[in-house]
Formats: C-alpha cells, sequence, structure tokens
C-alpha cells in the first residue's frame, strides 16, 4: 500500500510540474514573438523617421514595458529551478529566457550569467547566448568586450560601429569557439564599420 501511495504522489507531482513547464514554456514564447515584433519595428521606424523620432521613443517605451513584465516572469523561475534548458522547454523557449534577461540591468545580468553558464556547460543553451551577455556586461562596466556582438549607433558618423573589443587579433578565435561567424561577415550582414587592428 506504501509503494502505491507513494507512486501515486509521485505521478501527480511529475504531472503537475510537467504542466508547468508547458504554461512556462507557451509563454516565454509568446514574449519572445512580441519582442521580436516590437524589436523588427524598430529598425523600421529608424530607417523611416530617423533614430530620434518620436515614433521610436513611443515604441522604445513600448520594449522597455515588455522587458521588465517579462523579467518580473522570469526572476523567480530562474532564482528556484535554474536556467530552463533546451529539454526542459524547448528551442525558442530557452532562447526567450535569454532575450528577456540579456536586456535587464547589470545586477541582473551578474546574477544569473552563473546559471547560463551552467546550462551551456551542459549543453541545454546556446554558447553564443551565453558571449552576448558577457560582452553586454563588459560594455555596460566601460570594458572592452571579448567576443565583439555589441555595437552602437553613431550620429555624428551615422554609421554602426562597435563597442571597444579587447585583444582583437584572436576575436575570431574567441567567436569560433561560441559558434559565432567571423567578425568580418558578422558586421557585413549589420552594416557595422570594422574596427582597425
Amino acid at each position: 500500500m506504501k509503494y502505491w501511495l507513494t507512486l501515486f504522489i509521485s505521478l501527480v507531482v511529475t504531472i503537475s510540474y510537467s504542466q508547468r513547464l508547458d504554461s512556462i514554456r507557451s509563454s516565454l514564447e509568446r514574449v519572445y514573438d512580441q519582442s521580436l515584433i516590437y524589436r523588427r519595428s524598430a529598425s523600421e521606424l529608424i530607417n523611416q523617421y530617423g533614430i530620434n523620432s518620436k515614433q521610436l521613443d513611443s515604441l522604445n517605451k513600448l520594449i522597455l514595458k515588455l522587458d521588465s513584465t517579462a523579467l518580473h516572469f522570469v526572476s523567480p523561475i530562474i532564482e528556484n529551478q535554474g536556467w530552463l534548458g533546451k529539454s526542459l522547454v524547448g528551442v525558442k523557449a530557452n532562447k526567450s529566457l535569454f532575450f528577456i534577461v540579456q536586456h535587464a540591468e547589470l545586477s541582473t545580468l551578474k546574477k544569473f550569467l552563473p546559471r547560463l553558464e551552467e546550462s551551456v556547460a551542459k549543453r541545454e543553451s546556446d554558447p553564443a547566448d551565453m558571449a552576448l551577455m558577457v560582452d553586454r556586461m563588459l560594455v555596460m562596466q566601460g570594458q572592452p568586450q571579448k567576443f565583439g556582438t555589441q555595437y552602437k549607433y553613431d550620429s555624428v558618423s551615422k554609421k554602426y560601429e562597435f563597442f571597444p573589443i579587447g585583444d582583437l587579433k584572436h576575436i575570431d578565435k574567441r567567436r569560433n569557439s561560441v559558434g559565432l561567424e567571423s567578425l568580418r561577415k558578422y558586421s557585413r550582414a549589420r552594416g557595422i564599420v570594422l574596427p582597425e587592428n
């Protein structure tokens, strides 16, 4: 009798956890889709109205609100369950988790980077996501980035330029180690001015 009761309780807990993961997965996927729509619209607005337009400002406010709400949703999940990997929530929801945290404050990035690193070590998250987060943290702290993933729009030159990159000579080796294309290909695809050696 005790065996069957334990088995029943275990089954109920497993089903409940599975349903919770399904709910988390669908929420993360919805946030990811909405965030992509907003961020793709930003490029169109910049091209149409300029970087300092009212239209872009309004969209940026929507993006900030979405990012804040999404972070409020995922923070306790990461704190209590760790960085949910691909095998638990799927590739898209896992990417969404990164996307949400990536746009947070420096203190949040510092708090959750170790969780992402653990997930990457288990092959449950994309190493390129970890590289993006590392670079973002370095740039936010005024330090040279490691993988060359962060860039900005220069209003004087009216071109996109990389934030400073450390040890530029070995950048492609580091990028390759996390599955990123060469800096030249990356910059060409996005119209970013290549830094000089």
